[in-house]
Protein backbone atom coordinates (compact mmCIF):
# COMPACT_ATOMS: atom_id res chain seq x y z
CA UNK A 1 0.00 0.00 0.00
CA UNK A 2 2.77 2.20 0.83
CA UNK A 3 4.81 1.80 -2.67
CA UNK A 4 1.05 2.24 -4.18
CA UNK A 5 0.96 5.65 -2.46
CA UNK A 6 4.13 7.04 -3.80
CA UNK A 7 3.46 5.97 -7.16
CA UNK A 8 0.31 8.24 -7.20
CA UNK A 9 2.31 10.96 -5.56
CA UNK A 10 5.13 10.61 -8.31
CA UNK A 11 2.16 10.69 -11.25
CA UNK A 12 0.41 13.37 -9.75
CA UNK A 13 4.14 15.70 -9.85
CA UNK A 14 4.88 14.55 -13.58
CA UNK A 15 0.94 15.60 -13.93
CA UNK A 16 1.70 18.99 -12.46
CA UNK A 17 5.34 19.46 -14.26
CA UNK A 18 3.57 18.71 -17.32
CA UNK A 19 0.96 21.18 -17.30
CA UNK A 20 3.32 24.05 -16.50
CA UNK A 21 5.59 23.10 -19.59
CA UNK A 22 2.63 23.46 -21.42
CA UNK A 23 1.13 26.72 -19.94
CA UNK A 24 4.42 29.07 -20.46
CA UNK A 25 4.79 32.11 -18.81
CA UNK A 26 3.23 35.85 -19.81
CA UNK A 27 4.36 37.47 -23.33
CA UNK A 28 4.19 40.87 -24.42
CA UNK A 29 2.92 42.73 -27.32
CA UNK A 30 6.00 44.77 -28.63
CA UNK A 31 4.19 47.59 -29.89
CA UNK A 32 1.16 47.28 -26.58
CA UNK A 33 3.39 46.70 -23.29
CA UNK A 34 0.58 46.28 -20.91
CA UNK A 35 -1.12 44.16 -23.26
CA UNK A 36 -0.24 40.21 -21.71
CA UNK A 37 -0.71 36.89 -23.38
CA UNK A 38 -0.64 33.23 -22.98
CA UNK A 39 -1.52 29.92 -24.39
CA UNK A 40 -2.37 26.60 -22.29
CA UNK A 41 -2.96 23.83 -24.16
CA UNK A 42 -5.64 21.36 -22.38
CA UNK A 43 -6.17 17.79 -24.26
CA UNK A 44 -5.00 18.59 -27.63
CA UNK A 45 -6.82 22.22 -27.70
CA UNK A 46 -5.22 24.97 -28.11
CA UNK A 47 -6.26 28.27 -25.77
CA UNK A 48 -5.15 31.94 -25.51
CA UNK A 49 -5.40 33.99 -22.26
CA UNK A 50 -5.29 37.26 -22.54
CA UNK A 51 -4.48 40.22 -20.16
CA UNK A 52 -5.36 43.54 -19.99
CA UNK A 53 -3.13 46.20 -17.88
CA UNK A 54 -4.04 49.19 -19.18
CA UNK A 55 -6.67 51.68 -17.44
CA UNK A 56 -9.56 51.19 -19.74
CA UNK A 57 -10.77 48.40 -21.59
CA UNK A 58 -9.17 46.70 -24.84
CA UNK A 59 -10.57 45.66 -28.15
CA UNK A 60 -8.70 43.94 -30.35
CA UNK A 61 -7.90 41.88 -33.00
CA UNK A 62 -5.14 39.52 -33.65
CA UNK A 63 -3.83 36.98 -36.58
CA UNK A 64 -2.80 34.16 -34.51
CA UNK A 65 -0.85 31.51 -37.07
CA UNK A 66 0.85 28.70 -36.39
CA UNK A 67 2.25 25.23 -38.86
CA UNK A 68 -1.38 23.91 -38.82
CA UNK A 69 -3.37 27.24 -38.38
CA UNK A 70 -3.76 30.77 -39.86
CA UNK A 71 -7.38 32.80 -38.00
CA UNK A 72 -8.45 36.01 -37.01
CA UNK A 73 -9.45 36.36 -33.53
CA UNK A 74 -11.20 39.41 -32.01
CA UNK A 75 -10.77 39.93 -28.13
CA UNK A 76 -12.62 42.68 -25.57
CA UNK A 77 -10.93 42.67 -22.17
CA UNK A 78 -11.81 44.85 -19.62
CA UNK A 79 -9.75 47.17 -17.20
CA UNK A 80 -7.07 44.36 -14.80
CA UNK A 81 -8.98 41.39 -16.14
CA UNK A 82 -8.25 38.66 -18.01
CA UNK A 83 -10.08 37.56 -21.73
CA UNK A 84 -10.12 33.99 -23.25
CA UNK A 85 -9.67 32.90 -27.07
CA UNK A 86 -9.86 29.13 -27.77
CA UNK A 87 -8.66 28.80 -31.20
CA UNK A 88 -10.46 26.56 -33.75
CA UNK A 89 -7.85 23.83 -33.63
CA UNK A 90 -6.64 20.13 -32.70
CA UNK A 91 -3.34 20.94 -32.17
CA UNK A 92 -1.53 22.94 -29.80
CA UNK A 93 2.05 24.36 -31.70
CA UNK A 94 3.87 27.52 -31.74
CA UNK A 95 1.81 30.49 -32.70
CA UNK A 96 2.98 33.57 -33.80
CA UNK A 97 0.87 36.57 -32.64
CA UNK A 98 0.55 39.86 -34.43
CA UNK A 99 -2.18 42.45 -33.19
CA UNK A 100 -3.94 43.86 -36.08
CA UNK A 101 -6.01 46.23 -34.41
CA UNK A 102 -6.33 47.82 -30.55
CA UNK A 103 -8.39 50.09 -29.28
CA UNK A 104 -8.54 51.60 -25.71
CA UNK A 105 -11.64 53.11 -24.16
CA UNK A 106 -11.18 56.31 -21.44
CA UNK A 107 -10.58 55.17 -18.22
CA UNK A 108 -13.90 55.79 -15.73
CA UNK A 109 -13.31 58.46 -13.48
CA UNK A 110 -11.73 58.14 -9.99
CA UNK A 111 -14.46 58.41 -7.05
CA UNK A 112 -14.41 61.40 -5.50
CA UNK A 113 -13.23 61.94 -1.86
CA UNK A 114 -15.32 61.42 1.01
CA UNK A 115 -14.39 65.05 2.64
CA UNK A 116 -14.83 66.65 -0.71
CA UNK A 117 -18.01 65.19 -1.15
CA UNK A 118 -19.13 65.85 1.73
CA UNK A 119 -18.36 69.63 1.54
CA UNK A 120 -19.93 69.53 -1.91
CA UNK A 121 -22.87 68.08 -1.12
CA UNK A 122 -25.46 70.96 -2.03
CA UNK A 123 -23.37 71.53 -5.31
CA UNK A 124 -24.35 69.75 -8.61
CA UNK A 125 -21.74 67.47 -9.52
CA UNK A 126 -19.59 68.50 -12.31
CA UNK A 127 -20.01 66.84 -15.99
CA UNK A 128 -17.85 63.77 -16.22
CA UNK A 129 -14.94 63.93 -19.05
CA UNK A 130 -15.76 63.47 -22.12
CA UNK A 131 -14.85 59.99 -23.56
CA UNK A 132 -11.41 59.57 -25.26
CA UNK A 133 -10.33 56.72 -27.60
CA UNK A 134 -7.14 55.86 -28.17
CA UNK A 135 -6.66 53.98 -31.69
CA UNK A 136 -3.92 52.08 -33.47
CA UNK A 137 -4.46 51.58 -36.69
CA UNK A 138 -1.62 50.04 -38.91
CA UNK A 139 -1.25 49.61 -42.41
CA UNK A 140 -2.71 45.74 -42.79
CA UNK A 141 -4.40 44.51 -46.33
CA UNK A 142 -8.22 44.33 -45.33
CA UNK A 143 -9.57 40.78 -45.08
CA UNK A 144 -10.75 39.48 -47.82
CA UNK A 145 -14.46 38.33 -48.92
CA UNK A 146 -16.28 36.14 -50.98
CA UNK A 147 -20.28 36.56 -52.24
CA UNK A 148 -22.49 33.91 -51.28
CA UNK A 149 -22.82 33.13 -54.84
CA UNK A 150 -19.44 32.13 -55.21
CA UNK A 151 -19.73 29.93 -52.25
CA UNK A 152 -22.99 28.36 -53.73
CA UNK A 153 -20.59 27.75 -56.87
CA UNK A 154 -18.57 24.85 -54.94
CA UNK A 155 -20.15 21.67 -54.94
CA UNK A 156 -19.49 17.64 -53.02
CA UNK A 157 -16.45 16.20 -55.13
CA UNK A 158 -14.69 19.73 -56.46
CA UNK A 159 -11.03 19.52 -55.99
CA UNK A 160 -9.09 21.45 -53.76
CA UNK A 161 -7.54 23.34 -56.63
CA UNK A 162 -10.94 24.13 -57.87
CA UNK A 163 -12.17 25.41 -54.56
CA UNK A 164 -9.36 28.19 -54.46
CA UNK A 165 -9.39 28.76 -58.14
CA UNK A 166 -12.65 30.02 -57.66
CA UNK A 167 -13.24 31.59 -54.02
CA UNK A 168 -9.18 32.35 -53.18
CA UNK A 169 -6.79 31.58 -50.08
CA UNK A 170 -9.23 30.73 -47.06
CA UNK A 171 -9.19 33.08 -43.72
CA UNK A 172 -7.93 30.16 -42.40
CA UNK A 173 -7.44 26.45 -42.66
CA UNK A 174 -7.54 23.29 -39.91
CA UNK A 175 -6.08 20.42 -40.95
CA UNK A 176 -6.43 17.25 -39.46
CA UNK A 177 -4.67 13.81 -40.41
CA UNK A 178 -6.55 10.41 -39.31
CA UNK A 179 -7.33 7.11 -40.76
CA UNK A 180 -8.83 8.25 -44.11
CA UNK A 181 -6.29 10.47 -44.57
CA UNK A 182 -5.98 14.34 -44.06
CA UNK A 183 -9.58 15.93 -43.44
CA UNK A 184 -9.31 19.73 -43.88
CA UNK A 185 -11.59 22.65 -43.03
CA UNK A 186 -11.31 25.80 -45.01
CA UNK A 187 -13.18 29.01 -43.49
CA UNK A 188 -14.28 32.10 -45.63
CA UNK A 189 -15.65 35.29 -44.75
CA UNK A 190 -18.68 35.82 -46.50
CA UNK A 191 -19.98 39.25 -47.64
CA UNK A 192 -21.89 40.99 -44.50
CA UNK A 193 -18.78 39.54 -42.00
CA UNK A 194 -20.45 35.68 -41.76
CA UNK A 195 -18.65 32.64 -41.71
CA UNK A 196 -18.67 29.95 -44.56
CA UNK A 197 -17.02 26.48 -44.53
CA UNK A 198 -15.70 24.11 -46.87
CA UNK A 199 -14.66 20.66 -46.13
CA UNK A 200 -12.46 18.04 -47.56
CA UNK A 201 -10.85 14.65 -47.68
CA UNK A 202 -7.72 14.09 -48.95
CA UNK A 203 -7.94 17.36 -51.09
CA UNK A 204 -11.83 16.34 -52.72
CA UNK A 205 -14.96 18.74 -51.15
CA UNK A 206 -16.77 16.39 -49.13
CA UNK A 207 -19.42 19.39 -47.25
CA UNK A 208 -20.24 22.90 -47.47
CA UNK A 209 -21.69 25.17 -44.94
CA UNK A 210 -23.32 28.39 -45.86
CA UNK A 211 -24.07 31.43 -43.31
CA UNK A 212 -27.22 31.73 -41.94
Amino acid sequence: MKFRFLGFVSLLLLHSAWAEEKSPGWLSDAQHPSLQYRFVCMKGSERVVWRNGYPGAVTLKAHMKSFEYDGMEDVQIDPGATANSDLDTLNCGNFQVTVTRFSMAAPPPPPPPVAAKAASAAAPPPPPPAPILVAFEPQTEPIPEITTEALASIAVGMKQAEVRQKLGDPLSRLSIPDDRGLIETYRYNVTGDRPGVVKFANGIVTGIISPK
